[in-house]
């Protein structure tokens, strides 16, 4: 609910804007789903790869694991998470700091990363950098909701298998 809710009651209420405008709507969508098929090939043969790295097979192996309760449980934390970053830390600071907004609102995502295996920690540099480019250049946080969303839901799908 934080990091969904709030911003948008802080969008409404405290900036009197619309949250559309703040990357919620689903903006220019002719750009961006080729971003995001492009994205989620390239991610599903590294991700493959990637599977068989012990300290992540260590860090994502479940007990127990049921998809469909772990894609739901993602669609729902993901959305909050991405449109927080994604929409309005990199749409809400667009205006003053153009592009750079993409890489200012990578840094909360990177150090939200920190704990988990160093691989992926790393990696958030460049995939917080692309997801905040789609957004940006696509005017939407969707792009990069959905491929957050492949990314873990196939890469957790791959180690529990």
């Amino acid at each position: 609910l934080f990091y969904a809710v709030f911003p948008i009651l802080v969008i409404l209420i405290v900036l009197r804007k619309n949250p559309l405008n703040f990357g919620l709507g689903i903006g220019n969508f002719r750009i961006w789903w080729k971003y995001v098929l492009v994205t989620c090939l390239i991610s599903a043969a590294v991700l493959y790869a990637c599977s068989f790295v012990p300290s992540l097979q260590k860090y994502y192996k479940q007990d127990n694991f049921n998809f469909l309760h772990y894609f739901l449980v993602n669609c729902l934390s993901l959305s909050a998470i991405e449109y927080m970053y994604r929409g309005f830390l990199l749409f809400g600071l667009k205006e003053k700091f153009k592009e750079g907004s993409i890489l200012i609102q990578m840094i909360p995502f990177v150090l939200m990363h920190i704990g988990k295996p160093e691989l992926e920690t790393i990696s958030c540099l460049f995939t917080g950098i692309l997801f905040g480019y789609m957004a940006y250049r696509g005017k939407s946080f969707w792009p990069a909701f959905i491929i957050h969303l492949f990314i873990n839901v196939y890469f957790v799908w791959l180690i529990n298998r």
